[in-house]
């Protein structure tokens, strides 16, 4: 019974009853946290399952899974049924649902050359139309890991641009609908350069 391949993603249900993982094997498990058992099996994703998160009335998942040669964002019903691909193309990471569940945030890597330049921008992407927004961006942009404001009015990211990114990690704030995408407001007055680090040239 469960995962038959290393799990790699885990979520809690907004009311604390359940927990959903998702594994290597391609495969979301909805397990009661009360006794343990296992309530609900949401199988046919195409690869290993990563990100997940639990949307704000429980009734949606949403995770990070490889489709088409890349990483992408999906919504699943956790009452089970078909899940849908938000996002198509690039490198797209760590969903974050915005508090009133319209809306997610993630990380990608949109440019021509991914694999020889290291960017990463946030977007959301409205969960109903499909519509995305570029919240922190730019060719300099190297933001990851966004989270929501509890009004939904403002996105928190890691990250700093090019090339301070090279040598220290920021927490960066910018408005939910992309007003200040190539600018944002950095929260921390200082913060300490990475151990070890050094100044490298970007091809």
């Amino acid at each position: 019974e469960g995962h038959t391949d290393d799990i790699v993603a885990l979520s809690f249900s907004p009311n604390g009853k359940y927990l959903v993982s998702g594994g290597a094997d391609k495969t979301l498990y909805v397990w009661s946290v009360e006794n343990g058992q296992q309530l609900l099996t949401l199988p046919g994703h195409r690869d290993k399952v990563l990100s997940l998160a639990y949307s704000p009335n429980g009734k949606w998942l949403a995770y990070e899974g490889r489709a088409g040669g890349s990483f992408n964002i999906f919504i699943i019903p956790t009452a089970g049924g078909q899940a849908v691909q938000l996002t198509h193309g690039g490198s797209n990471r760590s969903p974050s649902w915005s508090p009133d569940g319209t809306r997610l945030a993630f990380a990608a890597n949109r440019h021509a050359s991914p694999d020889i330049h290291s960017r990463s921008s946030v977007f959301t992407v409205d969960v109903a139309t499909g519509a995305l927004t570029t919240v922190a961006g730019g060719a300099d942009a190297v933001f990851w890991h966004p989270a929501w404001s509890l009004d939904g009015a403002s996105i928190v990211a890691l990250g700093d641009r090019f090339p301070r990114v090279g040598f220290r990690t920021g927490i960066w704030r910018f408005a939910d609908d992309g007003s200040d995408a190539a600018a944002g407001i950095a929260l921390l007055a200082r913060s300490e350069p990475k151990p070890a680090a050094v100044m490298t040239s970007d091809v």
